[in-house]
């Protein structure tokens, strides 16, 4: 329920943040 949709959503910043480290 939730508590997934939080872990999703964290994995998801994770995916971002990575993307962006790589663009630099």
């Amino acid at each position: 329920g939730k508590a997934l949709m939080k872990e999703e959503t964290i994995k998801d910043m994770l995916a971002t943040l990575a993307k962006l480290k790589d663009a630099k």
